[in-house]
């Protein structure tokens, strides 16, 4: 992508995204060696990382995000929606014609991030779940749960448990978006 707005002499968006590869890639540095987030922070490196993959699928993918301030206090795992969202777009067809829909919203009721597409498939796709055994591994290393995943005909939504307090704050990592 980077070469493609280089080669087109297109620099100020070059330019931008150099900067958004920037902070995910501190993001992804920093968050490495700490087990857990605040919330507020991986949706900061979440909305780096769409807006990123955007320029390479443009008018093919849709995100929406519904995630009320009063859980961006809550802790994730580093990357964990990062990660449905790769998925995501690495599993299913994204072209303009077929746009692939991610939601990110709160299951209040279970107090729970949940992270869910609309389903198509491409053709040679095949998934060996690791992102999502991963995933599922640190939620219960961590937290002592597990994450829901509930395909369907029609979707794939997976449910991520948001974590309430922590024993120990140095396994906390902080991420500032514009220390580039």
């Amino acid at each position: 992508v980077l070469d493609y707005l280089v080669q087109n002499d297109e620099k100020q968006r070059a330019s931008d995204y150099i900067k958004k590869l920037a902070g995910v890639y501190r993001y992804l540095l920093n968050m490495g060696e700490y087990k857990i987030v605040r919330l507020a922070d991986e949706m900061n490196f979440v909305r780096l990382y769409v807006d990123l993959i955007k320029e390479r699928f443009i008018d093919g993918l849709e995100v929406m995000v519904d995630v009320p301030n009063a859980y961006m206090d809550k802790y994730i795992i580093p990357c964990g929606i990062q990660t449905l969202v790769e998925n995501a777009t690495k599993h299913n067809v994204v072209n303009a014609k077929s746009p692939l829909c991610i939601r990110i919203y709160v299951d209040e009721k279970e107090g729970k991030i949940v992270v869910e597409n609309n389903l198509q498939l491409r053709v040679n796709a095949q998934s060996t779940g690791v992102g999502l055994n991963n995933i599922n591994k640190q939620y219960q290393d961590i937290a002592g749960k597990e994450i829901d995943v509930l395909p369907s005909e029609s979707s794939f939504l997976v449910k991520l448990p948001l974590i309430q307090a922590v024993k120990n704050t140095t396994d906390i990592g902080a991420f500032e978006e514009n220390a580039v």
